[in-house]
């Protein structure tokens, strides 16, 4: 327990902590959902409910957004199914202590609490990989079966498409479904007797494996549709942005460009090729959405962050600032 001499000195999402225990609130949910949303305690329903990934939305209220960990980005298509019907049915972060207290101060108090001491950095980068992106079909190193990359733009999902790769994942694979950190998915342990007619399958139309080359590299938050941190909708945004591209341009070679809603950089727009980061300006006397561009990043072998090399250029202007980037820098051709 924490004293009251001790609690005074926290911040207030520190002592919602020291006032209740953080995994007390899983016991609750039935009681919460017995009370409904409107005669909760404010802080279990804003705050604590947090701690197990559900997440209250003021802009649409009486609805929450559930965030799930999953090991390694691994699913059985029985897990995904049951998210399937999940789906048809129905500021307090670790970056915040580690700006506070920097790297060496967290990393000196992590070891404490474990009782050890870290390994230290490698003297060299040892990763001797470039950057994959697994779309595609590939031989397995088990012989006579392969992974099959598909495609998800933009990272979305709706329970139909849920069922069916549930369904295709048990049919032609081993019922495994793995995710990647670009929102696509790896089915793996497809035979390749059961290969040729896996291909012929309709949902390979919508979920391709061989997108257009921005297309296969695109990552997006939430966005303001429906996370609350955002500053601007990006999903849909980028959909149409990139339709748009690749109907002017043709490409080479793959360009990741990747949108964030807001700073807390949860598509990572630091790592891609082109990355932009919600944000507002003025333009005309009014205040519009707009995105602050990075480029320079990579990861893989000799992995570095990229810069901010424009800032404030209001959606409705990006297209053609984007198109002259593409040109110049990435090879790109008009049509």
């Amino acid at each position: 327990m924490t004293d009251t001499a001790t609690t005074t000195n926290l911040n207030k999402f520190e002592k919602f902590k020291a006032e209740k225990d953080g995994l007390a609130v899983r016991g609750e949910i039935e009681k919460f959902a017995a009370l409904g949303w409107e005669a909760m305690d404010e802080i279990d329903r804003d705050h604590r409910l947090k701690w197990v990934g559900v997440f209250f939305r003021p802009v649409t209220p009486g609805k929450f957004i559930m965030r799930l960990r999953m090991s390694n980005g691994i699913l059985t298509s029985s897990q995904m199914g049951v998210l399937a019907q999940v789906v048809h049915r129905q500021k307090s972060r670790l970056m915040w202590l580690i700006d506070q207290w920097g790297l060496e101060k967290f990393r000196a108090e992590v070891e404490n609490r474990l009782g050890k001491s870290f390994l230290p950095a490698a003297a060299k980068d040892e990763i001797d990989w470039e950057k994959r992106d697994h779309i595609g079909v590939y031989k397995q190193k088990q012989a006579g079966l392969n992974y099959v990359g598909l495609h998800i733009p933009v990272g979305r999902l709706y329970a139909e498409d849920m069922f069916e790769i549930a369904r295709i994942a048990q049919v032609y694979g081993s019922g495994e479904i793995r995710f990647t950190v670009e929102q696509n998915i790896v089915l793996p342990n497809i035979s390749d007797s059961r290969l040729a007619t896996f291909l012929t399958e309709p949902l390979l139309e919508r979920f391709s494996i061989d997108p257009g080359l921005l297309m296969r590299s695109l990552v997006s938050c939430t966005g303001a549709q429906f996370c609350n941190f955002a500053l601007i909708e990006t999903k849909n945004r980028a959909l149409a942005m990139i339709k748009a591209l690749e109907e002017d341009l043709t490409f080479t070679k793959p360009v990741r460009i990747h949108w964030t809603g807001c700073p807390n950089s949860c598509g990572q727009p630091q790592v891609a090729d082109i990355g932009l980061m919600g944000t507002k300006t003025r333009k005309n006397g009014k205040t519009l959405e707009a995105v602050d561009i990075y480029m320079g990043g990579k990861v893989g072998k000799n992995a570095h962050l990229g810069t901010c090399v424009i800032n404030s250029i209001p959606c409705e202007d990006l297209q053609p600032v984007l198109q002259d980037l593409l040109i110049k820098s990435f090879g790109a051709k008009p049509r």
